[in-house]
């Protein structure tokens, strides 16, 4: 399962569309950054990040908010930089809100998810059809 993070304006990322990031606002954003290269061939909302010396980044826009995968430490102090300017904040599947800080680096490369040990604990006593069903359940 892939790990990501959203740039949100709602208290939770789940419930964007209640104070969403618009369109307009995103690709407006998009032409005011340098750093931030339009991809049509994925979607009239989807953006390559050129600041990265690393593996290729990406951020789309989608139901009121921007979504990644696996941010490394320079892509997530980039989406604070964004949020910033939107007014928002950058804040994982989990709920946990970032702040640019993070080590990330360690949990990007190896594909690991930075959640609390409560959490892991709670995620691990679960069958995986069962984390699905509850993903689920959550968009509806």
């Amino acid at each position: 399962m892939t790990y990501q993070l959203h740039i949100t304006r709602a208290s939770d990322w789940m419930q964007s569309e209640e104070l969403p990031i618009t369109a307009v606002e995103w690709l407006k954003l998009v032409r005011t950054d340098a750093e931030l290269v339009q991809d049509p061939t994925h979607g009239p909302y989807f953006v390559r990040w050129a600041g990265s010396a690393g593996p290729e980044r990406w951020l789309e826009w989608a139901d009121g908010r921007i979504n990644t995968k696996y941010p490394d430490g320079a892509l997530l102090k980039k989406l604070v930089a964004i949020a910033e300017r939107l007014g928002a904040k950058v804040q994982g599947d989990g709920g946990e809100v970032y702040s640019g800080d993070e080590p990330v680096d360690e949990w990007a490369e190896d594909n690991t998810l930075p959640f609390t040990p409560r959490q892991v604990m709670l995620t691990q006593r679960l069958p995986w059809w069962r984390r699905m069903m509850r993903r689920q359940v959550a968009r509806w």
